[in-house]
């Protein structure tokens, strides 16, 4: 079948975000470990541990203070080293959680979505059959952690993908008014329509 991609974003069908989007925007503490922990369980049903929780949340606090469109590099990959070297937390689990304290910034990467956003050309319409041809570019399997340069490797991996992100949207502008918010849920949902299995 084919559709527009408007009518692929409206049939996005996975845990809807936005309740946790209101619960952070609402509460007196939104980077507490209740939060967090929130947002852990919507991607997975697994939970953390570390003894970096408490700079984590820190971080995350200093980030929020000062709101941007872009943030400095240095401070991201901090965090993000943070978060990688928490047990539990692998690349699509401390995108997620960036993505809920900053949905305008930066997108959520998991196989799924970093399947389509590298295989299809947006500058054609979609199809399933289409899309089972093209999609051929798959997320690195079984990424391991392990050490420095591993989890340096991992960020590299989602800044290049938060660029990849940054053109499609661009791409789409004339049919679709689409934000860093949504991308991802548009690059999953492609992938779903498809019915591509995906490879835990």
């Amino acid at each position: 079948m084919e559709y527009t991609y408007k009518e692929i974003l409206k049939k996005y069908d996975y845990e809807d975000p936005e309740q946790i989007f209101e619960a952070i925007e609402k509460s007196e503490d939104p980077v507490s470990f209740e939060m967090l922990y929130m947002i852990v369980l919507w991607k997975t049903n697994r939970l953390i541990h570390s003894d970096d929780l408490k700079q984590i949340k820190e971080k995350i606090k200093a980030l929020r203070l000062n709101p941007q469109t872009e943030y400095n590099r240095n401070d991201v990959e901090e965090l993000l080293t943070l978060l990688l070297k928490t047990k539990g937390i692998r690349l699509p689990m401390a995108s997620t959680i960036l993505h809920f304290y900053f949905p305008d910034v930066f997108p959520i990467i998991d196989q799924r979505a970093y399947r389509a956003a590298y295989s299809w050309d947006f500058s054609q319409k979609y199809s399933d059959e289409g899309y089972k041809r093209a999609a051929k570019t798959e997320y690195p399997k079984q990424m391991t952690l392990k050490g420095d340069a591993a989890i340096k490797k991992a960020i590299g991996l989602y800044f290049g993908y938060i660029k990849q992100c940054k053109e499609i949207i661009s791409k789409l502008k004339p049919e679709l008014n689409l934000g860093m918010k949504d991308i991802d849920r548009l690059l999953y949902t492609m992938n779903a329509l498809s019915k591509i299995p995906v490879n835990y």
